[in-house]
Parts: structure tokens; sequence; C-alpha cells
């Protein structure tokens, strides 16, 4: 088994340098920008500006640290973290991808763990949240590997994989409590390091904010403020109301709505295997995690659902491994109907894989956009404050002219979460003006 899982990692990560070399090098998405810039600041010695941006997660900022040291040392350019950030979340996606094939696999066989890591594969939401480099995709990577893992009986390695996702999103806290538990159930003495690791997290999470703003629990007090600002469905009832909506755009409603029936299949069809209830159970409480995080007063996103989508991926196993039935059992209803499931399924993935050519084409859009952002604010260069009308543009500025976020001032901006037709940007110098694309460029400033 641990041969088998070097060969899948290893091949996962020379196709994320084949995607990664392949395809346009398009920036990381708004939040992850942030992470970044939070990152190069601590990297320089600074402590970080949460003041401005969206919530903070402590590993994505410590993974910017690390790329900014490397980017200084080696001078490799500016892109660095960027791109180095885009491939960690491309293996993660394939990494994930493999993950939820083996743990369909214990519980259905080889086959529907292969149909499983394809649903992954072919989604759209999964695969343009890998190449923009959204976090989320990291963190339930990590957290499909850590439930293997428990499966495994690698208590510790479960319970550091689970600390690690603990500082990208809290939903891993509950995980690593349900894994403490269950190694007292099973008889396992709970000893000082691993009850350590099982509270680490959050521990840390609440220490970093404290040390950065003084308040133990703005991460979450910003997120809560910042969804009520912008008007975003939240609370307790949409939580459970938008659920099924938001497992909808990331798996499909088609995979939706099989994950559904394949539950069903698991709870009510007697005798359930010991695997079955397991994967029942990492399912359950990945619900439960989402919904203790997210149903009170945070924005409920589609992305919040990735670790119960892509969790209950494996209970739709038990319907395809009806497919293949043991020799001694008659063929019957129930195989014909996984027989067309088989084939409803592969002809829904075909049509999943061929729509993904639109991922590629906004990727050169939003790559050239970018290109023409950077050109832009290196226009600037020299100024030791900014003025733009737009909220977005506020880290790219900072990050481009080594600038703190408090000195790139915000004018004239759009409510909301919208965007100004012409992005403005002013330095504090005079006498340039010129238009690059949609952006608007005055104030020329000696370079420093």
């Amino acid at each position: 088994m641990p041969l088998r899982l070097a060969y899948g990692l290893s091949a996962a990560a020379a196709a994320t340098v084949v995607i990664v070399a392949s395809t346009p090098s398009r920036p990381p998405t708004y939040d992850t920008r942030w992470q970044l810039l939070w990152g190069e600041q601590i990297a320089g010695a600074d402590i970080p500006e949460y003041a401005t941006g969206p919530t903070a997660h402590p590993l994505i900022i410590a993974l910017g640290a690390i790329f900014s040291i490397v980017q200084r040392l080696t001078g490799l350019g500016d892109r660095l973290a960027d791109d180095a950030i885009r491939a960690l979340t491309v293996f993660a996606f394939l990494a994930a991808a493999l993950a939820i094939g083996l743990l369909t696999s214990r519980i259905a066989g080889a086959l529907a763990g292969a149909v499983t890591a394809a649903i992954v594969l072919t989604r759209p939401f999964l695969v343009e949240s890998a190449v923009v480099a959204v976090f989320d995709v990291v963190f339930v990577a990590i957290v499909a590997w850590a439930v293997l893992a428990t499966y495994e009986r690698r208590w510790t390695a479960a319970l550091v994989l689970l600390l690690a996702a603990g500082l990208v999103r809290p939903e891993a806290w509950l995980f690593s409590l349900v894994v403490a538990a269950v190694m007292l159930r099973s008889g396992e003495p709970v000893r000082a390091p691993a009850a350590a690791l099982a509270v680490a997290a959050p521990v840390l999470w609440v220490l970093l904010d404290f040390a950065v703003t003084g308040d133990p629990l703005h991460s979450f007090t910003a997120t809560r403020n910042a969804a009520a600002e912008l008007g975003r469905d939240r609370g307790p009832l949409d939580a459970v109301l938008l659920a099924p909506v938001r497992v909808g755009q990331v798996v499909g409603r088609e995979i939706a709505l099989l994950l559904l029936v394949g539950l069903a299949l698991a709870v009510f069809r007697r005798p359930v295997s010991m695997r079955t209830r397991q994967a029942i159970s990492a399912f359950v409480v990945s619900v439960l995690a989402y919904f203790l995080v997210n149903a009170w007063g945070t924005s409920i996103l589609a992305r919040y659902l990735l670790a119960p989508a892509l969790l209950g991926l494996p209970l739709i196993g038990l319907m395809l491994g009806r497919v293949l039935p043991d020799r001694a059992m008659r063929r019957g209803p129930e195989q014909y109907l996984a027989a067309a499931l088989l084939l409803g399924l592969s002809v829904t993935l075909g049509a999943r894989a061929a729509s993904l050519r639109h991922i590629s084409d906004a990727g050169r859009a939003e790559a050239r956009q970018a290109a023409a952002l950077h050109l832009a604010i290196d226009r600037l260069s020299g100024c030791r404050s900014v003025s733009t009308n737009d909220f977005f543009v506020v880290v790219d500025v900072a990050r481009r002219l080594d600038l703190s976020p408090a000195q790139v001032r915000l004018v004239e901006a759009n409510g909301g979460e919208t965007r100004p037709a012409v992005t403005a940007l002013a330095g504090d110098g005079s006498g340039r003006r010129e238009r690059i694309g949609s952006i608007a460029v005055s104030g020329a400033c000696t370079p420093r």
C-alpha cells in the first residue's frame, strides 16, 4: 500500500508540473493574494495588516512567508510565490482525487474508486478553484488524506495532517477531536503529544490573531462582520437550506443527487459493513463541522462545502460496486440499474471534461488582464502612496510596490463586491496620465 501511494503521489506531482507549465499563468484568487502579502510582511519582519483584507489563514500565510524568503534568497523573480501556491493547489487537487478514489475503493472496489476519482477530476468548480489557487482545495486534500490515515490507524499522521488542515480552515478542529475520540474508543492511549496535536490548531490560530490584532477572535468576528456588510447569505437557516445547492455547485447536481441516493443505500441497507459505517461517519462529521463553523454569521459559500461534497462521493461507490457482482449472485434489477448508472456517469464525465476547455480560455484572458494591471502599477514605482477606486487591486498595488496596505488609499470605490468600469491608480506625484486597457494611471513618481 505505501508503494502504491508513493506511485500515485509521484504521478500527481508529475502531472502538476505538466499542468502548471502548459497552462496560462493566472494570478491566485483575491483571498490567496492577501495571504501571500501577509506572508511577505512577516518575511520582512513586519506585522501583517489584517485590517483591510479578508480572513487570515495561518498556514497559507506561513507558506507565503516561506515563498517570499526563497524568492529573496534566489532572485527567481517576482512571480515565484504566485506560481508556487498555484502549483501547490493543483497538486492538492490531484492528491484529493487520489485520496477520494482510495477511500471509495475501500468500500466498493477499484472500479468504483476510479470512477469517483474521475468525478473529482472533471468537476469544473474544482478545476477552476485549483488553477486560481483557492486554498480550500488544499484544506480538503489534507482532510481526505487524514481520514485515510485514520482508517489505517495511523493516528499520529492523521493528527499532524489535521493540524495543518486546521490552520487553513477551522472545520478540521472537529475532525481532530473525533480522531482523538476514536483513539480512545479503540483502546489507544491518548498521550500528551497526541492531545497537543488535537488542540494545537485552534490554539495557534487564536494566538496569531491575538499577536497581530490584540483580539483572539479577530478572524471569526471580522469574517462575520464582513458577511453582514456585504449582505451575503448567512445564519443557521441559510446554512441548512443552501447546503444542497452549494454541494450541487461543487460537484454538479447529478452527482449531488447520486450522493444522497448512496447515503440512503448506505444507511438503510443491511447489513452495514464497518467500512461503510466509517465512510458515513466521515461524511457526517464533515457536514456537522461545516454547520458548526458556518452557521453563526459567516457567509455560506460553495467552497465551504468542499469537504462534505468530496467525502460524500465514496457513498456513490456503494451503487457502482454492484456493477460487477459476484459470479454466484444472480443478475437482477439492482445490477442492471447499476450498469445503467455507470453508463450515465460515463456520459456525464465526458460532457464535464469537454466543458473544461473554457477554463483555459478564461485563464488566458485573466493572465492578460493581470499583465496589464502589473504594467500599470509599475508606472507608479517610487510612489510613497497610491490612491485607487478599486478595492480588489489594493493587495496587488501593495505587493507590487512593496507598500503597506494602509498606503494604498481607497477613494470613490463602488460599494459591496462590484468593481468599477475603469480602475483608477493615482500616485502621490504629478505629471503622468495614461490609459492601459481599462486602467487609468496618473501621478508619476521618482523611483526610490
